[in-house]
């Protein structure tokens, strides 16, 4: 547990503590401070992908609140994605988007499981937002329109290409 907060305690997009402002624009960063946020990929991909084994696992403690963490990444990396102003321009993706689409791979049951449950974002997530299917149709539809852009590198599309395609999957396997 030690692990993941200090792994997260600056929220998507930091593994080492160090981010971007989502909202400035990417030319407000130097190279220095993008090529360091994109060095801690592969840090963050794991620390993702451990938090995401937990939650798909039932795992619950105190003060560590998964679902509220998937929720972040998935808005920071899939639904900001979309915004023309996003630090995008600068490549952020390289970093957000992986770490969001393995909440997609290793948890999607489990939030696909939220989402058909209609899970008050404000009452168990400490955050404003409801996971309902429309969000959930709202992401795959968002992941599938990254598949043909072409600022995207072929491993990021690998990312996407695959979070859509385990969407479907657990969408035949839930059906009700």
């Amino acid at each position: 547990m030690l692990c993941v907060r200090i792994l997260f305690r600056g929220g998507p997009g930091s593994a080492n503590g160090k981010t971007l402002d989502y909202h400035h624009h990417p030319h407000d960063h130097s190279p220095e401070e993008i090529n360091e946020f994109l060095e801690q990929a592969p840090y963050l991909l794991n620390g993702t992908r451990f938090a995401a084994k937990l939650l798909e696992q039932g795992f619950d403690a105190t003060g560590l609140n998964l679902p509220a963490l998937a929720d972040r990444f998935l808005e920071d990396g899939i639904e900001s994605s979309h915004n023309e102003e996003h630090v995008v321009k600068s490549q952020a993706w390289k970093v957000l988007l992986p770490a969001s689409t393995v909440w997609i791979m290793i948890a999607g049951k489990t939030i696909y499981k939220m989402c058909l449950d209609d899970h008050d974002a404000s009452r168990n997530f400490h955050s404003q937002r409801v996971w309902n299917e429309r969000q959930w149709e709202l992401w795959k539809e968002q992941l599938g329109e990254f598949e043909n852009r072409d600022d995207f590198d072929e491993e990021c599309r690998g990312h996407v290409n695959r979070a859509r395609a385990k969407m479907v999957e657990v969408e035949k396997i839930l059906q009700v």
